[in-house]
């Protein structure tokens, strides 16, 4: 994912390995990312304000983590969070 600013306001981009682009803003990647959007759709999380959001962040990646057999079950890392204001 890429974030950044420009002068028509922010933006958020998948990128692929093969180098398509997507922009959006909401996304999960990664092997355990199909759990992971089930959680944040169900929740949806675009409704929610920085501590919801950052919740639900969390338990999106607990999910992905504990169903993905390629994601070893345990997360050991941070949360990180981009605000567009």
């Amino acid at each position: 994912m890429i974030a950044g600013w420009d002068n028509t306001g922010p933006h958020l981009y998948y990128v692929d390995s093969d180098g398509s682009r997507l922009e959006g803003t909401l996304f999960s990647v990664g092997s355990g990312s199909t759990f992971a959007y089930g959680v944040l759709d169900a929740e949806n999380v675009c409704e929610y304000n920085f501590e919801e959001g950052i919740k639900v962040a969390r338990k999106a990646i607990f999910h992905a983590a504990h169903r993905d057999a390629y994601s070893g079950g345990s997360v050991n890392g941070t949360t990180y969070h981009l605000f567009i204001v």
